[in-house]
């Protein structure tokens, strides 16, 4: 089916997707930042991040102290393995916890303020 623009409406919901995309963005200073807006669009939409985000070296734990890196290991796996990460140097730490982090769908709270 052709719109009034005569591009295929499926090119045209597939552009609308992608400027729609472009133009949200969920970047923020804070880990716990409250973003109302985007959560209603996720709700709308039924999107859950878990499916396209993990915390990774690259775009987290590299990027959060080692005391965040123990909670969240505490929180997503549990508080007694976080015993013997304390003595770990950030390198180490970063490897273990990406390693126990893994496939856990584990995301940061975005719900309060931080």
């Amino acid at each position: 089916m052709s719109s009034p623009l005569g591009a295929d409406l499926a090119d045209l919901h597939d552009l609308l997707a992608f400027c729609t995309a472009a133009s949200l963005n969920t970047v923020s200073g804070r880990e716990n930042a409250p973003a109302d807006d985007l959560a209603a669009i996720m709700t709308a939409l039924s999107l859950d991040m878990a499916d396209w985000w993990e915390p990774t070296p690259e775009n987290y734990l590299l990027h959060v102290p080692k005391d965040r890196i123990i909670e969240v290991v505490g929180e997503a796996v549990s508080p007694q393995m976080t015993q013997t990460m304390t003595k770990m140097k950030k390198g180490e730490l970063v490897e273990s916890a990406n390693a126990k982090l893994s496939s856990l769908r584990w995301l940061p709270d975005t719900s309060k303020a931080g």
